[in-house]
């Protein structure tokens, strides 16, 4: 008889000692979970305590929730130790997603971020997967949880049906209670739980810090619900049609048809704005030239430091990301290859050839399968580029996507081109050099270095630039090009650099991008003078061109002058809010009557 099973049977033997045991285990192992995940990404003893002294409530909803989902677990898996396995790995999993995640870019963790499930490779192109001691010392506490409880061989003795019907009706009880408006308001009140809805990285930080990430995940879960997209009230086609004047608006010129490509260009906007940083000469000089030859707008996108595909929905529907409850990751409510109509899909009804392209992996984001709904009729990803490819900081470069634009031009045939191109080159983190660096006192070395880096990646960008407007200029085909960033970039630890350089972070001002309208061949456009939400820039675009309007677009310029900006918390006092909200549902979810109004 070996010692381990020796051991095993003076337990067994003595059955207060047994029951004793098994009673600690079970109770216990919530409260091991618990610390567990939340020392994972804090990756500090003193803060993991100034936690559970400070926010007693929060520790003891996370208790709570994690003890009742092991608990039906237990009764469905019927082996406790197998129960303790599958919660720990998951939440243990998330915990080093959440670090890795916050590290990187800024932005926590959310249920949102399950769509990229299976692309973990993508994910550890953003950042730097470095295992240390915490997480180390972390693991080998649950696992050895986990084996000890199996050594103790604790078991649910139920019949199975029975235990089986418990376990659902557990888990259906938690689901209850962190969905249903009434139940969890109440709850997340008691515990001193934020649960108040967030729409940037910077308020959402707020509510991560005082929840931490299982109570967090638990109220974005409970945000997400509340959010969700629903059928408006009395949604109909003869609802739609009551939105949308008389008649489309008669156009102030001759549409030509002309090539039209809109670039949203990763993480670019314009430092300058910041007093006193030193920007290096150049940076910006053909985006100032283009403007000088062209127009220079001002846009409100969606989002901060990441979700990328917030502000590509809007240009792509000319709606706003608002009107689907703020989703984070809009591309996976289009997998289903369901025709929705776009402004891509409006040019292909007209004619055009229309081409995406994006220098990064075909299924990040769902892209592959969402942009089969969009109306493009040709998909180039990395894989599908047939220009020479050439590299900055990991990622295919602007260079090449500005090669791969002129190669589609050239095989476009006689058919008009639009070309919607996503770039890639100056995605974070902006960590590979220091030789960069630029000199600003408000700033540690290592954020000197992280803008250096970054404004380095945005003079590259400016000159692909100059490298696609020069060969624009020697075609004989009219070519409109727009350009725009998605978003600021998320830079220094905590978002701490922007507090460093201006003293608004927490209002729009992140959130304020320039954009350019450029063409070959016109010069006689006025762009609206105030600052606009970004999904109009399609909508200007068309404007440009003289693109023959349907009812839909005549509204949306009309609500453009009207209510020049609806994103966040501005314009839902707008007599416009209704019908922005109920023709982003009737584009995307519902019917698209829209799309097919009665002419009037």
């Amino acid at each position: 008889m070996n010692f381990v099973e020796y051991i095993y049977n003076r337990i067994k033997a003595d059955r207060s000692l047994d029951i004793t045991l098994t009673i600690l285990t079970v109770g216990i192992f919530p409260l091991m979970l618990v610390l567990v995940v939340e020392n994972t990404h804090l990756q500090s003893l003193p803060a993991l305590l100034r936690f559970m002294s400070g926010s007693i409530g929060v520790l003891v909803y996370d208790y709570f929730f994690v003890a009742i989902i092991f608990a039906g677990l237990a009764l469905i898996l019927r082996q406790v130790w197998l129960a303790m396995f599958v919660e720990g790995c998951v939440l243990y999993s998330l915990s080093l997603v959440e670090y890795f995640k916050f590290d990187a870019n800024g932005t926590h963790f959310s249920i949102a971020d399950l769509v990229m499930a299976g692309k973990v490779s993508d994910i550890a192109r953003f950042t730097k997967i470095d295992i240390n001691f915490v997480m180390v010392i972390n693991l080998t506490i649950l696992i050895l949880y986990v084996l000890w409880t199996a050594f103790l061989r604790i078991r649910v003795n139920l019949p199975v049906m029975k235990s089986l019907s418990l376990g659902a009706g557990t888990l259906a009880l938690l689901t209850a209670v962190i969905s249903v408006p009434a139940i969890y308001t109440s709850v997340y009140k008691l515990c001193g739980i934020d649960y108040q809805p967030t729409y940037s990285p910077y308020s959402s930080d707020e509510v991560f810090q005082n929840n931490m990430q299982i109570a967090f995940l638990s109220q974005n879960i409970s945000e997400r619900i509340t959010q969700k997209l629903s059928k408006p009230q009395n949604y109909s086609e003869d609802a739609i049609e009551a939105l949308l004047p008389e008649k489309s608006e008669s156009q102030g010129g001759d549409f030509q048809s002309p090539d039209v490509i809109l670039i949203m260009s990763e993480a670019y906007t314009d430092f300058r704005r910041f007093d006193g940083l030193s920007v290096p000469k150049d940076t910006y000089s053909n985006f100032d030239r283009l403007s000088r030859e062209g127009y220079k707008g001002k846009a409100l996108v969606p989002t901060f430091g990441g979700y990328t595909c917030k502000t590509e929905f809007e240009l792509l529907f000319g709606l706003p990301v608002k009107g689907i409850g703020n989703e984070d990751i809009p591309h996976q409510l289009f997998t289903d290859g369901s025709p929705r109509p776009t402004f891509a899909s409006y040019l292909k009804k007209r004619g055009y050839t229309t081409s995406f392209l994006h220098p990064f992996s075909a299924s990040f984001y769902n892209r592959d399968k969402a942009y089969k709904s969009y109306g493009f009729d040709n998909l180039y990803f990395e894989n599908d580029f047939t220009v020479k490819q050439t590299r900055l900081g990991g990622y295919i470069d602007d260079s090449t996507l500005v090669r791969q634009i002129q190669a589609t031009l050239k095989q476009g045939g006689d058919k008009p081109n639009f070309i919607f191109a996503v770039s890639m080159q100056n995605h974070g983190p902006y960590t590979d050099t220091n030789k960069y660096a630029i000199k600003d006192s408000r700033l540690t070395a290592e954020e000197q270095a992280e803008v250096g880096r970054y404004l380095y990646g945005i003079g590259q960008t400016d000159k692909a630039l100059n490298e696609l407007t020069a060969y624009l200029k020697t075609r004989s085909k009219p070519t409109v090009l727009m350009f725009i960033g998605d978003h600021y970039p998320y830079l220094g630890k905590q978002g701490a650099l922007y507090k460093k350089l201006t003293k608004s972070v927490s209002g729009y001002s992140l959130y304020q991008q320039p954009y350019l309208l450029w063409s070959n061949y016109r010069h006689d456009y006025a762009l609206p003078q105030e600052r606009v939400s970004a999904f109009y820039l399609p909508h200007i675009l068309g404007d440009y061109i003289n693109l023959p309007k349907d009812r839909f677009l005549t509204d949306m310029q009309q609500m453009m002058r009207t209510t020049p900006q609806y994103s966040f918390d501005l314009g839902e006092n707008s007599p416009d809010a209704q019908a922005l909200q109920e023709f982003t549902y009737d584009r995307t979810q519902g019917e698209a009557y829209s799309a097919s109004a009665r002419s009037n």
